[in-house]
């Protein structure tokens, strides 16, 4: 998708401003980028939207749903989320992703692999800098989890 191509330029602005490169210029670029990729995100949306059922059985089109996903919220790391909020949205998506097949992009610097694992492995590297209670509180408050658990 030409969301993830975006989505792994604004990736590579960031590494550079980080690390002090490019100075004013590599900040306004990470800005212009930021916007672009959210506007792929969005056309991104509106092909989902009129794409059949989601619960297809077609590979390719669940495939194809999972890795939106996945970007969208590589994305929300971008956009001032908050991190609780970013580990609710990791958490959502091993539970989407469990039983699915592992999806490899190697040439993806966003997202080389999208799976449960993965996600699981995203969601606790983010959870060491939360306290007990946050944690507590957002597992009651991420909602594919909590309707998946009430079945």
């Amino acid at each position: 998708m030409i969301f993830e191509l975006y989505l792994g330029d604004l990736i590579e602005t960031e590494k550079e401003v980080l690390r002090g490169e490019g100075g004013e210029l590599a900040k306004e670029s990470l800005v212009i980028k930021q916007l672009r990729a959210q506007r792929w995100a969005n056309r991104s949306s509106d092909f989902l939207s009129i794409h059949p059922d989601p619960q297809a059985t077609d590979t390719k089109k669940n495939e194809l749903a999972a890795r939106y996903l996945w970007a969208n919220v590589v994305l929300a790391t971008f956009s001032g989320r908050s991190r609780e909020f970013i580990m609710c949205c990791f958490k959502d998506l091993e539970v989407i992703l469990h039983g699915a097949t592992v999806i490899q992009l190697p040439n993806s610097i966003a997202m080389p692999e999208v799976s449960a694992r993965k996600a699981e492995r995203r969601f606790r590297s983010l959870r060491p800098w939360i306290s007990s209670e946050i944690f507590l509180r957002l597992q009651m408050r991420c909602p594919i989890q909590s309707e998946l658990s009430s079945v």
